[in-house]
Parts: C-alpha cells; sequence; structure tokens
C-alpha cells in the first residue's frame, strides 16, 4: 500500500514509520509544502495525519480527504476522539495517544488490508454489439446505448483510470463541449444499477484528479440468450 504520514511533529512521522512493515510505500510530508498539495499529488491507499491541535483549515481538507473513496484516513490525537469523529464524519479511525502507537498503526495497516483483500469480485457479462443488456451476478440488467458506451470505454481501460475529459472525448469526440455534466449522470445510472450501495461504490470507483475506473472482472456474451 501507499501510505501518507503528514506530522508537524517530525519525530511523530518517523516513530510512525518505524512501525511500517517494509513492503509498503511511505511518503511523508514537508511541513514547508502545502498539505493539500501533499495529499492532492499522491494517490495513497491510507494516510495518518496529525490532529493534536488542528486548525479549520486541516479540519477542512481532513473532510475532503475522507470523502475519497481510495483513501482511508487515521487521526492520531490526544484525546475526544468522538469530537473528530462527529467533525470529520466519514474517518475511517482515530489512534488516540502514543502509548501503544506500534499496536494501533499495525492494527489500522492489518484491518484494511484484510478489508480490501474480501471485498468482492465484480464479475460482470458484457453484450456483443448491438445489444444492451450485461449480467451481473445472473442478473439481467438494460443500460441505455450511453450508459453502454461509458461502461465498455471504463472495462477496456483494464483498471487504469479516465478522466472526466478523456471520457467527455472518447464518447462524444468533437461534440463533448458542455457534456462533462451528462457524463456524470450516466456513471450515477450505472452506479444506480450496477452497485450494491451507489453511495459507495466498488466497481465504478473515481478518484479525485485521476478519473473513473472499473475495478473488476468481465467475460464476454455472443448472444441474446442471457443466462439467469
Amino acid at each position: 500500500m501507499h501510505i501518507g504520514i503528514a506530522c508537524k511533529d517530525q519525530s511523530l512521522a518517523t516513530h510512525i514509520m518505524s512501525f511500517i512493515p517494509p513492503e509498503n510505500e511511505i511518503s511523508t510530508w514537508d511541513v514547508h509544502v502545502s498539505l493539500s498539495d501533499f495529499y492532492k499529488t499522491k494517490n495513497f491507499d491510507v494516510m495518518f495525519c496529525e490532529a493534536l491541535y488542528p486548525t479549520r483549515t486541516e479540519f477542512s481538507l481532513w473532510r475532503e480527504i475522507s470523502k475519497n473513496e481510495i483513501t482511508d484516513l487515521v487521526l492520531i490525537t490526544h484525546n475526544n476522539n468522538q469530537r473528530l469523529k462527529e467533525l470529520v464524519p466519514n474517518l475511517y479511525g482515530v489512534i488516540e495517544g502514543k502509548e501503544r502507537l506500534s499496536y494501533d498503526v499495525l492494527r489500522v495497516l492489518t484491518s484494511i488490508t484484510n478489508e480490501r483483500l474480501l471485498q468482492p469480485t465484480h464479475t460482470i457479462a458484457m453484450p456483443s454489439l448491438g445489444e444492451s443488456m450485461v449480467v451481473m451476478h445472473g442478473k439481467r440488467i438494460i443500460l441505455t446505448r450511453m450508459e453502454l458506451t461509458t461502461l465498455r470505454i471504463l472495462v477496456e481501460a483494464n483498471g487504469k483510470y479516465i478522466t472526466a475529459n478523456q471520457l467527455v472525448s472518447m464518447i462524444w469526440g468533437d461534440a463533448g463541449v458542455g457534456k462533462k455534466e451528462d457524463l456524470y449522470v450516466y456513471i450515477s445510472r450505472l452506479r444506480e444499477k450496477l452497485e450494491e450501495n451507489p453511495m459507495r461504490p466498488t466497481l465504478i470507483v473515481s478518484s479525485r484528479g485521476m478519473g473513473y475506473a472499473f475495478i473488476g472482472t468481465t467475460s464476454i456474451l455472443h448472444s441474446s440468450k442471457y443466462p439467469y
């Protein structure tokens, strides 16, 4: 995993780093660089942030990070972790105090790793050209032409992220001016039709600054006889 560590106290950052298993990639925040820039130029799986004396700006950024579908945010504080959870409702967790820091850091990383390994693998059967249905877990799902076009592009990217601007260009070409809002509608509709929980997508995922990606496996339907 790619782990970000953002601490004003560099000794705390070093302390946290010493507990992280070597197979992980670690990036640490330089206090001379904007914390927002540090976060936005990376694609962290997990981010540990010092929250000993938080500012309003930091709270605002933490709320933004916590909404990211890719990054799990963990705050390190003295106490009153319930208050932090109220102010940053989508937090993955809070580590309170330094007494058990090594245990808590490893516990969080183990928990996140296990959760990601246990995420279900989605298999979706894509139709051959001219058909407008996909099959997911045996369920037939009717898509509009534009929904299917959008899904095909994401599937064919093999898990790589495609920006919204790239998707607009690939779908509409030169006629794509002003179509970004339409794209967002199609993405939303696809999630409504394909995701178990459209508000927390695990199939069509997004990352700020990177765009959208399809995470799953596919097979091809070669006829109109769909399985049940």
